[in-house]
């Protein structure tokens, strides 16, 4: 296209590698090869914004960090062995806390919150996969992190998973030390 140049240079002075130039241009072609071409009237423009807009994608999906899902939280591996015992029991129960907040999720939620933030599919991945609109794996997303969050956010007493180390993490952090 005869448009690439100027989008090429547009990225580079926005601080993206030659690589990464080039991952955003690829990206962009596969894009408008999907598009009806013969509807675009302003095909400058049009591939100004596919690129943004691939660009866009690339960083949400590089701020994406897969969890990886164990039905033994110690084969995570993601204590550090730096930790005294106290705090690595209570990164333990953390984890366990956060499994069980996700295996507690409505089903359509729970589905949606692995395929996304555990397998790190896009969303658009997600919503073929569910046979759902990328809107409603959106919202069942946003849900399950409400959801999760809630329960990592309040005492373990009140989330059902006791523990007597992590009790102490939130004494000490509600400065009752």
């Amino acid at each position: 296209m005869p448009y690439e140049p100027k989008v090429r240079a547009w990225l580079s002075r926005a601080g993206w590698s030659a690589d990464e130039v080039e991952d955003v241009i690829q990206e962009s072609y596969a894009r408008l090869a999907a598009c009806a071409i013969e509807t675009i009237r302003n095909p400058g423009p049009f591939f100004f914004q596919t690129a943004r807009n691939t660009a866009g994608s690339i960083v949400r999906r590089r701020r994406v960090v897969p969890i990886r899902t164990v039905a033994d939280v110690d084969r995570l591996g993601a204590i550090d062995p730096g930790l005294d015992p106290e705090e690595e029991l209570s990164a333990h129960e953390e984890l366990t806390r956060l499994k069980d907040a996700i295996e507690h999720l409505p089903p359509a939620c729970r589905k949606a919150f692995v395929l996304r933030k555990i397998e790190g599919l896009s969303q658009k991945e997600t919503a073929d996969r569910l046979g759902v609109s990328q809107s409603a794996v959106e919202k069942h997303v946003a849900r399950g992190i409400r959801l999760c969050a809630a329960v990592l956010t309040r005492p373990p007493r009140e989330s059902g998973v006791p523990g007597v180390l992590t009790r102490a993490f939130w004494s000490r952090r509600a400065g009752h030390d």
